[in-house]
């Protein structure tokens, strides 16, 4: 007995003194991982070594669950095998996260159904771009077989023979099966309720319209509906012993509008399924191919087509009122769209021919007019970058008053001519006009740029030009060069028979004769010509520009509305003043 236990004693002793000897690695040279070692030698330099330390005692060799969602496994492992940048999530055991990603359950992948952990389902999703449906309650094999291809149609088989038209998934909840083998016995896959001896449902000549359907169909006794409404069909077995789709029937790819034969309707082409109404006929039943489309102003349109109310090239010329319209065809009613009450959206056109129908079926959309930063522009190629604005060049210089001298003067603002580089009498315009509230001031102008801020009279006074025309009376022969107000003050003065004409200017006149500077000044200001007969037109040209550029750069100046109405001022009116000598700049340099 103390043999025994001297000999007992011994093994103890070099267990003890092999454990205390012993080194945890990482790695192995031998590429193993999480091994106890003797000799700290065989351990990979590159990974951790922990001297007289067990490997289960560290935290890189602690066991739990590698959960890898790219690769959709659940594996039982060291925390350093499990690679993060290959999609492992590592957890310590008893951690929720185990549960939730690796229990076993009902994968439904598209027509498939099998069983598998939930990380599983989820990889094959994503690797096959669809998605998965996973049943964590069913957990046998035949209840999943039992949910493969859940959305297929067929016949639904009661106790009673009776009959419904379902899917699958329907069939199974309406009859509470759980295993696939009963659902197979009860779910007739791709089979109508009228197929021989399946129930007690028969043919009939009736149609209806089904719910989130726009075809026309038939309909069985059991009031299911069967296939797509063909008068030719009505009494073929075989067009009443499967399920056929639309695509498959009659008059497939067109709308079958108000077809008395076929019920295959189209809504995109412009039909779906309504109750006949008067002047409508159809061979069987009660129901037709609606037409959807549109009558508008002696044209057929297609239902969901667009399109606008008058060309967007006559909105280069716009009157006051003149709005652009988008217009639209729905379930056979139009609908009115303003794009912009104040011409900021105008309505484009893009005209598309469906290919498979003669009718136009156009579409518009309601576009930004950029006009807000043409009058800025100083050259063509910037002017006519249709990429960036809605601009156009106009052959009128636009004009800026500068101070000279105190003269009221307007110049010409440089234009460049981009591809000569030369200067030119023309300036930038918007080319679609914009619409103001030409009869309030301060209403502020709407823009397709949010910081550009308009007024009705900031941007009138864009065409604005202050000016003056000169009118002298005619000075009688013989006294030309004296001022009209001196030879007046003589006229009074030579009633005293004493004091004549000859000696009123030859006394009282002689330093007034009208200066150089007011043949000057005038020239300067260039608004009319000199004219002794007593008046002073405005000259032509000028006044021909002036109406131009109103009218070019929105609802300013003199117009006739959209309904061809004049407003209630002409042009004269905008050609203001009432200048005399006295009220001119310098005025006593000219008396």
């Amino acid at each position: 007995m103390d043999l025994k236990k001297i000999i007992l004693g011994i093994v103890l002793i070099v267990v003890l003194a092999n454990f205390v000897g012993a080194v945890c690695c990482e790695k192995t040279d031998a590429g193993v991982f999480c091994q106890d070692v003797i000799d700290e030698d065989n351990c990979n330099e590159e990974f951790e070594i922990e001297p007289s330390t067990s490997c289960e005692s560290t935290d890189y060799c602690s066991t739990g669950t590698c959960i890898n969602i790219i690769g959709g496994t659940c594996i039982e492992s060291p925390k350093t095998t499990c690679d993060t940048t290959l999609g492992g999530l590592w957890y310590t055991e008893g951690s929720p996260e185990i549960n939730q990603h690796c229990q076993v359950g009902c994968c439904i992948l598209g027509e498939s159904a099998y069983l598998s952990e939930k990380v599983a389902c989820d990889a094959q999703a994503t690797a096959s771009a669809r998605d998965s449906d996973f049943r964590e309650n069913i957990v046998t094999q035949d209840a999943c077989s039992a949910m493969a291809n859940l959305e297929e149609k067929g016949a639904c088989v009661y106790d009673n023979s009776d009959c419904d038209v379902l899917t699958r998934e329907e069939c199974k909840d309406n009859l509470g099966i759980t295993s696939a083998e009963e659902l197979n016995d009860r779910f007739h896959a791709g089979l109508l309720c009228t197929a021989p001896g399946l129930s007690i449902c028969v043919p009939t000549s009736n149609t209806r319209c089904v719910d989130g359907e726009v075809e026309v169909y038939f309909e069985d006794s059991c009031e299911n509906a069967a296939n797509v409404y063909d008068s030719s069909k009505t009494t073929d077995t075989d067009y009443w012993n499967r399920i056929i789709e639309p695509e498959d029937s009659c008059g497939a790819e067109t709308s079958n509008v108000l077809s008395e034969t076929c019920g295959n309707c189209d809504y995109g082409g412009g039909s779906t399924c309504g109750e006949t109404s008067f002047g409508e006929s159809v061979d069987e039943g009660d129901y037709i191919c609606k037409d959807l489309n549109c009558e508008y102003n002696g044209e057929t349109y297609q239902h969901a087509s667009s399109w606008c109310s008058e060309p967007i090239e006559n909105f280069e010329n716009a009157v006051p009122g003149q709005l652009s319209y988008r217009l639209s065809c729905y379930d056979g009613v139009v609908d009115h769209k303003v794009c912009g009450y104040r011409r900021e959206r105008l309505c484009v056109d893009a005209n598309l021919t469906a290919e498979t129908s003669e009718i136009s079926k156009p579409r518009a959309t309601c576009e930004p007019n950029r006009w807000d930063i043409c009058y800025w522009i100083n050259n063509s190629e910037d002017c006519l970058d249709t990429t960036k604005v809605d601009c156009k060049v106009i052959d009128i210089p636009r004009r800026e008053l500068k101070d000279v001298e105190d003269w009221i003067v307007y110049e010409n603002v440089d234009f460049i001519d981009s591809a000569t580089s030369d200067f030119i009498g023309s300036s930038c315009a918007p080319k679609y006009r914009p619409a103001i509230k030409f009869w309030e001031d301060d209403a502020v102008v709407t823009s397709s740029e949010e910081d550009t801020e308009w007024t009705s009279s900031s941007l009138c006074a864009m065409g604005s030009e202050v000016g003056a025309a000169v009118y002298v009376k005619r000075i009688p022969i013989g006294w030309e060069g004296y001022s009209h107000a001196c030879y007046e003050k003589c006229k009074e003065w030579s009633i005293d028979p004493a004091f004549t004409m000859d000696v009123c200017l030859a006394t009282q006149c002689s330093g007034f004769k009208r200066p150089e500077a007011l043949r000057d000044w005038v020239g300067k200001i260039g608004l009319g010509r000199m004219n002794l007969e007593g008046d002073l037109p405005l000259k032509e040209a000028w006044a021909q520009e002036k109406q131009d550029y109103c009218v070019a750069i929105s609802d300013c100046g003199i117009k006739s509305n959209y309904e061809g109405h004049a407003g209630g001022n002409a042009w004269k009116n905008l050609f203001i003043g009432n200048y005399t000598l006295d009220s001119l700049p310098n005025a006593n340099d000219v008396q």
